[in-house]
Parts: C-alpha cells; sequence; structure tokens
C-alpha cells in the first residue's frame, strides 16, 4: 500500500520546491516518514513546525538541522 502525503505536507513541500530547493520523499527511516529537504531529512512534524514558525528558507533548514544536530551529541 503506497503511502499519501498529506495536504498540508504537499503545500510545504510545493512551496520549497517553487523557492529552488532540493525535496524528495516520502520515504521511511526508523519507522518515520521522512522527507529530504537539501539533503537534511525532516518529519511531517518538522515541517509542519517549520512551517508554523515560517522557517522554510534553505537557511532556516540548514540552521534547525544543525541544532538538532548538536542537541543529540
Amino acid at each position: 500500500m503506497a503511502y499519501e502525503t498529506p495536504s498540508d505536507i504537499q503545500r510545504i513541500l510545493e512551496a520549497m520546491s517553487l523557492h529552488h530547493m532540493e525535496v524528495a520523499g516520502p520515504t521511511v527511516l526508523a519507522n518515520k516518514i521522512v522527507y529530504y529537504v537539501n539533503g537534511h531529512t525532516l518529519t511531517e512534524d518538522e515541517l509542519r513546525s517549520l512551517s508554523q514558525k515560517q522557517l522554510l528558507t534553505s537557511w532556516d533548514i540548514l540552521n534547525y538541522a544543525r541544532i538538532r544536530r548538536a542537541k543529540q551529541i
């Protein structure tokens, strides 16, 4: 059975694509649905959170991924 991307996530990904960001997915990683944005792995919840905070630029995604990585270490 194929996974159908929720409409809000589709809109977020389309907006990112229009701003020349590399977007791929969905795929399953560690039992979670994830998307790849400019080489960074983001869950649907992370995409929604970033969208609500209006943090969807390449720079915002990079900073988010760096901060998330630092917290994991």
